[in-house]
């Protein structure tokens, strides 16, 4: 067993940080996985390098964290339906994540968060970009501020629902859709307050109308909606609030999906990339 080792040390003034002295292929203690879980709340982002993990070790890392779900979008392992390989193969132009997002806000209950396994990265190109929305909420002006606490938003999947949406996917992207994934709505405050941490965030998508995740604001149009939305977007996405992670075999990231936006860049055309995904269950956003 893997005990008392742990060093976390941070990357940047507003996220993330690198966590050394921990192999998680051994069982990890309490005490450990305790400071970790701190760490987390903390950092938003945690990075550990140097893994060689099966598919059931990765299942362990994510228990560290919190309880697992399935993801229904897409399909899991054989014999470990935890794990959901992220696949972009050579021959493909689309990849999935790419585009600034919180994952899956038209769910009622979103992930908490999620843990990434490098297994095959490309030799450039592929970084994962994250933001801190704790951040950028905070860095919004006080009339802002009191806009943004009143605004709920309708959130939407209907890029599942969209033939058009379909059809590129399934001409530019190897892995498929699910076809029995049900087209689905939630409403969500655009101003959440973490669960284990008390900050307030931004919980929004740069995805907007028909083909992504963010609908309208409740009592409002799409056309009154958007210039908004993509106004706190451009806004979220400032230098200041990012973490780019330059991806490398064996690397393993554990990302909060309660307080980030995050971005997969698909800028490495030519090259098969393949990541191994766990999705940790959440709570309702309040």
């Amino acid at each position: 067993m893997m005990a008392g080792r742990a060093e976390v040390t941070p990357l940047g003034g507003v996220l993330g940080a690198e966590v050394s002295g921990v192999d998680w292929a051994e069982d990890v203690d309490e005490p450990t996985v305790r400071l970790l879980s701190a760490a987390w709340h903390e950092h938003q982002v945690l990075i550990f390098r140097g893994q060689r993990l099966s598919p059931e070790r990765l299942v362990s890392v994510g228990r560290a964290f919190g309880d697992l779900e399935r993801v229904e979008t897409y399909a899991g392992l054989e014999g470990c339906p935890e794990v959901m390989p992220l696949v972009k193969e050579a021959t493909d132009t689309l990849n999935v994540g790419e585009g600034w997002h919180i994952d899956s806000t038209y769910r009622d209950r979103p992930p908490a968060g999620a843990v990434l396994y490098a297994v095959e990265v490309p030799p450039v190109g592929g970084d994962t970009l994250f933001a801190s929305m704790y951040a950028a909420y905070e860095a919004l002006s006080p009339g802002m501020r009191r806009l943004t606490d009143g605004l709920r938003v309708v959130h939407a999947n209907g890029y599942l629902g969209d033939a058009a949406a379909m059809e590129e996917r399934r001409a530019g992207l190897a892995m498929a859709v699910r076809t029995e994934t049900l087209v689905r709505t939630a409403e969500h405050p655009l101003v959440v307050r973490h669960p284990g941490t008390g900050r307030r965030s931004l919980f929004l998508n740069g995805m907007v109308a028909d083909g992504g995740m963010t609908s309208h604001f409740v009592d409002m149009t799409a056309e009154e909606t958007t210039p908004l939305i993509r106004s706190l977007c451009a806004h979220a996405a400032r230098d200041e609030f990012v973490l780019r992670i330059r991806w490398e075999p064996g690397m393993v990231v554990v990302y909060d999906n309660r307080c980030l936006q995050h971005n997969a860049r698909n800028d490495y055309h030519g090259h098969r990339r393949e990541m191994w995904r766990i999705s940790l269950a959440g709570g309702i956003p309040t």
